[in-house]
């Protein structure tokens, strides 16, 4: 059995209370019942830190301006609060298979340079 402290309240496994809080200041409990939950890092097919597939992305990632890396993680936080607003896991479906498009793209030697070299976005006129 494992224990979690959310919101500064010790909860036993299969319930857990979230917590928001409002620009106000206000805090919001809720009960949520969760099932027991391993380490997404320990589900079947996860691949480890090392894995070969791996390093390319990561080195795209590397190369990206900040601006790019930001979207990359604003994507990814989007999908997620998409999944859990709707239960709908194509949210998370699409930004993985969309990423993983992008990155082998971005990874492939032929197409380095064409992205090495991309111009920033212009500014969209007010109006």
């Amino acid at each position: 059995m494992w224990h979690v402290r959310v919101c500064g309240v010790p909860h036993d496994e299969g319930l857990l209370r979230w917590c928001t809080v409002s620009p106000r200041g206000w805090r919001k409990e809720q009960n949520m019942p969760q099932s027991p939950k391993r380490g997404f890092s320990r589900l079947p097919g996860f691949p480890g830190r090392d894995d070969k597939e791996l390093q390319p992305f990561m080195d795209v990632v590397a190369r990206l301006p900040r601006e790019k890396a930001d979207e990359l993680a604003r994507s990814f936080l989007r999908a997620a609060l998409g999944w859990e607003r709707s239960g709908d896991p194509a949210h998370l479906t699409g930004l993985a298979e969309d990423t993983l498009f992008t990155m082998r793209l971005r990874s492939d030697p032929r197409c380095k340079d064409e992205f090495e070299n991309e111009q920033p976005p212009r500014p969209v006129p007010a109006g």
